[in-house]
């Protein structure tokens, strides 16, 4: 330490609450040191091997490393050294492999006893047009399975049998092949995953479920779940029959899988083409089980001592767990070694500043900005966006020294978004469009190694209206909308009630001139057929006389006398049914007895129905036009009853109750399903014509088999009706 502080000039130390050492010196500037997690091993350290793929363990403790060119290295007692070999045909040392009898396999073609190359297999076990061979295994009966670029190849007792997709593989290009804890074999290839037990295969591709068809490294651990890792698709867990998939959308740091490492403090370690990264096993299988949503990474790269973040997979194995806890992953560069039981978590969670805000790609002013994050509750504080503004951005970051780079973010604009948006290691939100309203900003933030700040930093932001969503604009145009509407409601109805008015005016004119027509006729027939018929019937009655008694001519002016007094009985009825004298001489109350005497006469002669009535004087109440009307509707309801009831009882009250007059006709017939009965045929429809010409409503209660009830209510109009007894309506 006193040679660093001679050599560097130091004045100043301090250690920062990351764990960071900070160096001030008089004329070098400022330092900053920390603990790397990774070992990288270079040609520096004596690896020779740049490009470095398959990395072995054997049971001895020494590390085997394979290069791309430079052929077969050793690590012991911390030296490496190189094993002299026939690499130039094949150089690129594609596999490492230890037998149960501790041979070491290299490419599944060459294999070393003691440290020493000896006879490898036949060479037409693995002739040159299976290509290079990826991985290796012995199983428990004691066969060799030799996965290569163009199948899977079975040894065992010189006897060899060549597998491909058409024996069921998934694929032939095999990177790796597994024990399976249950006996058989799993096999992961670019194609996808076999698993080979009791001589068959059975395969799974991207169709089944499988994360992705470029399988290159499998592990199962203690519980059964087998672990994929894929080249660019993420990674796998396959367990009781089920997927799950893992990606940079469920926060793992890369999508590249290239190898599975399992420490012993619960931590699950993968590598790739931008470094090596980690994630506890706990949140993938919570993950699994539905329990959290997205799972966190810690990523460790060149700040961490990597010479270079490059990984290489495909040949394996692609790394190991050695003896001692530590990890080898093979890259680009050398051998990145990390041992678990050393990395220290930054447990400080960073802190967030909101750096700036643009509108439209304008930038707003420090003050106003500012004073937004200062006083966040306050509306007035908050930053507007005005109608004709249509995108905002907002930037921010977060305080840390440590890997910097993978700091994560989160943000949301609450009264906007329901969940947080994932932003990665994104650093300005982006919003277009947003609709009028006040919001507020807020982003959280985690460090490298997934603490997060969840207290974060807010701004208020309020996006104004145009003036047509303003309040004032929306209730005016409210009010004149509903005032157009209510105008044209108010003017449709003055339409309907004057075409109604028109209408009824035109019924009532109808009904006048029916009634005047049956004036007219009934006149004529009193007046001119009934005094021709008086005539015929008198000069019969003289011819009568002036006959002998017994002879046939006094026969025949009998019967004339009788056929025209029949006749002449005939005109009166229906002269008076057309228009009833009586009406005007004797009253309505009297005319309408005569009607119900006389129609429960003839019905008494038949021995039919059974009429009774019970009538108020009526008399005075309504007026002349009004009591013709009821008239006809009493008329018209009788007849119905006597053609089409076949009742055996029928009645009619009439009744005043304060301004109205009550009127029942109801008989017990055989009614009829007013859904299915035209009412025309029943004259119902002149008889509702009439009660609305008096003002009046009408109620008709009938059913199949249940009789038939009219009810009608017909407001008194006469000003007799209202000067006596206006409480009780009656005199």
């Amino acid at each position: 330490m006193t040679a660093l502080w001679k050599d560097f000039d130091l004045t100043a130390v301090y250690g920062d609450r990351e764990g960071n050492l900070w160096l001030g010196t008089t004329r070098n500037g400022l330092f900053r040191a920390r603990r790397q997690p990774v070992t990288a091993y270079t040609k520096a350290q004596g690896l020779l091997a740049r490009e470095v793929y398959p990395i072995l363990e054997d049971r001895a403790g020494t590390v085997w490393i394979g290069g791309i060119a430079e052929g077969l290295f050793r690590f012991q007692h911390g030296v490496f050294s190189q094993l002299p070999g026939p690499f130039s045909a094949a150089s690129l040392i594609s596999s490492l492999y230890e037998d149960r009898a501790g041979q070491v396999w290299a490419g599944g073609r060459q294999r070393f006893v003691d440290g020493r190359l000896a006879r490898g297999l036949p060479a037409e076990v693995l002739p040159p047009e299976m290509g290079f061979c990826w991985t290796m295994y012995e199983d428990q009966e004691g066969a060799f399975w030799f996965g290569a670029e163009h199948g899977v190849v079975r040894y065992k007792d010189g006897v060899r049998t060549h597998f491909t997709t058409k024996d069921g593989l998934a694929g032939d290009d095999t990177k790796v092949i597994l024990g399976d804890v249950a006996g058989g074999l799993w096999l992961g290839s670019y194609g996808g995953l076999t698993h080979f037990r009791d001589g068959r295969f059975t395969a799974w591709t991207e169709r089944d479920g499988l994360p992705g068809n470029t399988v290159r490294a499998l592990r199962q651990d203690s519980d059964g779940a087998l672990w994929i890792g894929t080249y660019d698709s993420g990674l796998g867990r396959f367990k009781d029959g089920r997927f799950t998939r893992y990606t940079t959308k469920e926060g793992l740091f890369d999508n590249g899988v290239f190898q599975i490492l399992e420490d012993d403090f619960g931590w699950v370690w993968m590598s790739c083409n931008r470094g090596i990264y980690r994630v506890h096993k706990q949140e993938l299988n919570d993950f699994a089980e539905g329990k959290i949503s997205t799972v966190t990474s810690v990523s460790f790269g060149k700040s961490d001592g990597m010479d270079n973040v490059e990984c290489n997979g495909g040949r394996w194995p692609a790394g190991i767990k050695a003896r001692d806890g530590r990890l080898w992953f093979p890259t680009m560069g050398g051998v990145a070694v990390i041992d678990p039981a050393t990395v220290k978590a930054n447990t400080q969670p960073p802190p967030i500043v909101i750096e700036g805000m643009t509108i439209d790609n304008k930038s707003v002013a420090v003050d106003r900005w500012e004073s937004a994050i200062r006083n966040p509750l306050q509306e007035r504080a908050a930053i507007e966006i005005g109608p004709q503004q249509s995108n905002f951005d907002i930037q921010y970051t977060a305080l840390s020294f440590i890997n910097a780079e993978n700091i994560r973010f989160k943000y949301k604009l609450e009264g906007l978004d329901q969940d947080w948006i994932e932003a990665g290691t994104r650093r300005t939100a982006y919003f277009s469009h947003v609709a009028p309203g006040s919001y507020t900003f807020k982003v959280i933030a985690a460090n490298s190694d997934g603490i997060w700040n969840t207290e974060g930093r807010s701004l208020r932001v309020t996006v104004l209206p145009p003036f047509y969503r303003t309040w004032w604009f929306l209730t005016l145009a409210t009010l004149l909308v509903g005032g157009a509407v209510f105008g044209v409601y108010e003017y449709r109805v003055g339409q309907l009630k004057q075409r109604q008015a028109a209408q009824q005016t035109f019924a009532g004119q109808l009904i006048e001139s029916q009634e005047y027509e049956r004036q007219r006729l009934a006149a004529e027939l009193h007046d001119s057929l009934g005094q021709h018929l008086l005539v015929i019937k008198n000069r019969a009655a003289l011819g009568e006389q002036a006959t002998s008694d017994q002879t046939p001519a006094r026969k025949q002016f009998d019967e004339i006398s009788e056929s025209a007094t029949q006749a002449l009985s005939e005109v009166r009825a229906i002269s008076h049914n057309l228009r009833p004298v009586n009406l005007e001489r004797l009253g309505l109350t009297a005319v309408l007895e005569e009607m119900i005497a006389r129609v429960t006469q003839s019905s008494l002669e038949v021995g039919g129905l059974q009429f009774s009535a019970d009538l108020e004087p009526l008399d005075g109440w309504l007026s002349k036009a009004a009591e013709i009307n009821l008239f006809r509707i009493l008329q018209e309801s009788i007849n119905n009853i006597l053609k089409h009831a076949q009742a055996t009882k029928a009645y009619l009250e009439i009744w005043r109750e304060g301004d109205e007059l009550r009127v029942t006709v109801r008989d017990n017939g055989r009614g009829y399903d007013v859904a299915t009965t035209p009412q025309r045929g029943l004259g119902l429809t002149s008889i509702s014509e009439r009660v609305r010409i008096l003002g009046g409503t009408q109620t008709v209660t009938t059913a199949p088999g249940a009789g038939t009830m009219i009810e009608l209510r017909i407001p008194l109009t006469n000003p007799k009706a209202s000067q006596e007894n206006p409480e009780s309506g009656l005199t």
